[in-house]
């Protein structure tokens, strides 16, 4: 995750490095159909390097109109599955 702080105002933006490329290595990108979505990369950002206090210059912004929606309502089976284990509840 990398975080900027700008005008007092804090933005972050998060995605995901790979590290080792591991079955990706072996099969080449051309046997892959155009309409095939990878199962975790959904959407995925790569992150740049970047060194804390780095100084970095914003290249490009735009404003997405977006709207939220509310978690989910708890059943019994998901609430008693969330009071096991509540430590995955808290960040």
């Amino acid at each position: 995750m990398i975080e900027v702080i700008c005008e007092g105002e804090k933005f972050r933006v998060s995605g995901k490095t790979p590290l080792i490329p591991g079955w990706r290595q072996t099969l080449p990108e051309a046997t892959k159909a155009p309409t095939d979505k990878d199962d975790d990369q959904d959407d995925a950002v790569t992150l740049p390097k970047v060194r804390v206090g780095e100084e970095a210059r914003n290249m490009r912004c735009e404003v997405q109109d977006r709207k939220t929606s509310p978690p989910k309502r708890y059943t019994e089976g998901t609430l008693l599955a969330a009071m096991e284990s509540i430590d995955k509840e808290i960040e």
